[in-house]
C-alpha cells in the first residue's frame, strides 16, 4: 500500500485527491484539507474508508500523529471500563499461575523481586504482567499499587475476545510487545516470526469487504518486499513460497513456514525496516496495512493473538540470548 493511502480517520490536516462521497452525495470534494471539525461531519460508515491524500515530506509523521491522537481518544473509552483499585493492592504475586493481565490507566505499580523494589511503572498505557499471562507462565515478580490507580484488566489466555471487544488494548499490547523486543535487539539482532491460519485470511479479506485493507499476491522468485531502513505501512503473511533474510547485505535466515508473519514489527513501530527480504521462490503472501489492523482483526482476532504471542516469546527468548552472551 501507498504511504498516500490512509483511512479517513487518521487524515487530519491533509488534503484529498478524490472526492470523500457518502452514495451519490460528494461530502468533501477533492483538494480540500481535512480538519477535525470536518472529520466529525463525516458519517461513521465511512470512518474507515481509505482516501488518496496529497503527498508531502512530512506525511508519515502526520499520520502517526493523528494515530497517536486517536489512540488518546479511544484510550477515554478504555477508562470507562477501567476499574479504580486502591494503594497496596497486590496485582499478581512472584510463582502465581494466573493468567491476568493490566494496562495502567493512572497511578503508579512497583514491581518487586525477593521483596527488592526494581522498577516503578507509572507511564499511561503501560502493561503489567502481560509476558506470564499470555504465555501461561509463572509470574517472575511481584506487582503492587503504590498509589491509588486505575487500571483495565484482561484474560491473557482470552486474546481472542480481547481483540473483538477491544481491539485497541491489543494494538496497544502488540505494540509495546514489540518496543521490548526492539530494545532488546540493540543489543542482538534476531529475525523471528509467527503463524496464522491461510484459511483465517481469506475469510477475513472476504468480510472486510475493502481492497486497501490488504491483498493476496503472488511474487515471481527474486522479488524484494521491503529494504533495510525503508519504512513502509504493510506487514505481510507467507502462504507459500520460501523467503529470504537479509541483514547488511548478508544473508541470516530462510523462511518456508507457511503462515509466518513478516515486518510486524518495524510496521507496529512506525520504524525503518531491521532486514531486507527477498522471495527466494515464487511466493503468495498477504499483506495488511499496520493502519487497517483494528478493521482487519475484527474479522480476525487470531492475528492479533498470533502477534502477541510470537513477540512474547520472542522478547523471553532473545533475553535468554542476551544473558548467554553478557556473561
Amino acid at each position: 500500500m501507498h504511504t498516500n493511502h490512509i483511512p479517513i480517520k487518521f487524515a487530519t490536516g491533509l488534503t484529498i485527491l478524490r472526492d470523500i462521497v457518502d452514495g451519490k452525495n460528494i461530502i468533501v470534494p477533492a483538494g480540500q484539507k481535512l480538519t477535525s471539525e470536518l472529520l466529525h461531519q463525516i458519517p461513521k460508515l465511512l470512518q474507515s474508508n481509505i482516501i488518496v491524500v496529497k503527498p508531502q515530506l512530512n506525511l508519515n509523521q502526520i499520520v502517526k500523529d493523528n494515530i497517536a491522537n486517536y489512540e488518546k481518544e479511544a484510550t477515554k473509552q478504555v477508562i470507562k471500563i477501567g476499574k479504580q483499585i486502591p494503594a497496596g493492592t497486590v496485582l499478581f504475586e512472584a510463582g502465581e499461575n494466573t493468567h491476568t493481565a493490566f494496562l495502567l490507566l493512572n497511578g503508579e505499580i512497583e514491581i518487586k523481586i525477593n521483596n527488592r523494589i526494581i522498577a516503578t511503572i507509572n507511564k499511561e498505557g503501560s502493561f503489567i504482567g502481560e509476558m506470564a499471562a499470555i504465555r501461561s507462565k509463572p509470574r517472575s515478580a511481584t506487582a503492587i499499587a503504590k498509589t491509588d490507580c486505575m487500571v483495565h484488566s484482561f484474560d491473557g489466555k482470552s486474546l481472542i475476545g480481547q481483540a473483538k471487544t477491544q481491539p485497541l488494548v491489543m494494538v496497544r499490547l502488540c505494540r509495546n510487545l514489540a518496543m521490548k523486543l526492539h530494545e532488546i535487539n540493540q543489543k542482538i539482532s534476531e529475525e523471528s516470526t509467527s503463524t496464522v491460519s491461510e484459511q483465517d485470511i481469506t475469510q477475513a479479506f472476504d468480510k472486510t469487504n475493502d481492497s486497501q485493507s490488504g491483498m493476496t499476491k503472488t511474487y515471481p522468485a527474486g522479488k524484494t518486499l521491503f529494504k533495510q531502513g525503508e519504512t513502509s505501512l504493510d506487514l505481510y503473511i507467507l502462504l507459500d513460497g520460501k523467503l529470504n533474510i537479509e541483514v547488511d547485505g548478508r544473508h541470516v535466515a530462510s523462511l518456508g513456514e507457511r503462515g509466518s508473519i513478516i515486518g510486524e514489527m518495524s510496521s507496529l513501530l512506525s520504524q525503518p525496516r531491521s532486514a531486507t527480504v527477498r522471495t527466494e521462490t515464487a511466493c503468495t503472501l498477504a499483506s495488511i496495512c499496520i493502519t487497517k489492523l483494528e478493521q482487519f482483526t475484527s474479522f480476525m482476532p487470531g492475528l492479533l493473538e498470533k502477534i502477541a504471542i510470537s513477540l512474547a516469546e520472542r522478547i523471553a527468548q532473545t533475553n535468554t540470548d542476551y544473558i548467554r552472551l553478557v556473561n
